[in-house]
């Protein structure tokens, strides 16, 4: 009696295996072109190159007004880094925006926009970021911006027109661009090495 059984559980669990296998591998092929296109969409600009940066008036960290202002040509481009305590991908980050901004402090002034102001201080202690940090982002720059998206990295033009911006932690095809834009080498970010 175990015979018949063995002729018709055999040839079903093949099958069933069979399936299984075929799910996988269309699920791997659906993994690897949606990978794709989350890479493509990490080494897009956010924002059209030559865009004018406004007048923005911010305060920063202790409260004390400042005013970044293109009207007047500044010595070197920036790069501003738009982030948020918290985001979690910016804590992540904390280790390569600091690299970066060590690495090209010849070449670039450095700051921060955070678009949240509290825990800032916080934030600024506990990741040791080595650059001016601002916040209080009128609402009308955000909009203008469309910055929300946080981490942002925005490159400007000493007369204010932006160059490049990106989206994201600084990991994959990211990570490469940046360091590949800039000419330098990132700390991977944790948990992607």
């Amino acid at each position: 009696m175990t015979r018949p059984v063995f002729r018709v559980i055999v040839p079903a669990l093949a099958v069933i295996l069979a399936g299984a296998v075929a799910i996988v591998v269309r699920q791997g092929k659906r993994i690897r072109t949606l990978e794709g296109v989350v890479a493509d969409l990490e080494v897009k600009n956010h924002l059209p190159a030559g865009l004018a940066v406004r007048q923005i008036n911010i305060r920063d960290v202790s409260g004390r007004d400042y005013r970044l202002d293109y009207t007047i040509p500044h010595t070197k481009p920036m790069v501003i880094y738009v982030m948020r305590p918290s985001c979690s991908v910016c804590r992540g980050n904390a280790p390569s925006i600091n690299a970066l901004a060590r690495e090209v402090n010849a070449k670039y002034d450095v700051i921060g926009l955070s678009l949240e102001r509290d825990g800032l201080e916080d934030m600024v202690a506990r990741d040791r970021i080595q650059f001016p940090m601002y916040t209080d982002v009128p609402r009308d720059i955000v909009r203008a911006y469309g910055l929300g998206a946080t981490p942002e990295t925005l490159v400007v033009t000493t007369d204010g027109k932006i160059v490049r911006s990106w989206i994201g932690g600084y990991a994959g095809a990211l990570q490469t661009a940046i360091e590949q834009f800039f000419s330098l080498n990132l700390p991977d970010f944790p948990g992607m090495s």
